[in-house]
């Protein structure tokens, strides 16, 4: 999936002091697409994650 790179990407927003906002969403539905079994599927399989509601 790219959890990773968002991650990253996550970690380089803040160490830059830049609004880290749409990173951190970023980062927390890869995080669940990941928990939910997908993260050696493609990024088209987050939109199981998108229909089921966030704990």
């Amino acid at each position: 999936m790219c959890a990773a790179s968002t991650d990253h990407a996550l970690g380089a927003a803040r160490e830059a002091g830049v609004d880290a906002t749409v990173p951190a969403a970023l980062a927390a539905l890869f995080g669940r697409g990941v928990a939910a079994g997908h993260g050696a599927e493609s990024f088209t399989s987050l939109i199981e994650v998108l229909r089921k509601p966030a704990a």
